[in-house]
């Protein structure tokens, strides 16, 4: 979790990181379908 990328340092970072991001504000329907998403990585694609 970050407060956001302020520095071209860290927004170098984010760009060559291939992790799913939300960027704030955001709703809790998108942070819900992030998780079922990690979810569904981590346990080879089933459903959770």
């Amino acid at each position: 979790m970050t407060g956001g990328a302020f520095s071209p340092r860290a927004e170098a970072f984010l760009a060559d990181v291939s992790n799913l991001r939300v960027s704030k504000p955001f709703a809790m329907g998108t942070l819900r379908a992030v998780a079922r998403e990690y979810v569904r990585s981590a346990d080879g694609g089933g459903d959770p």
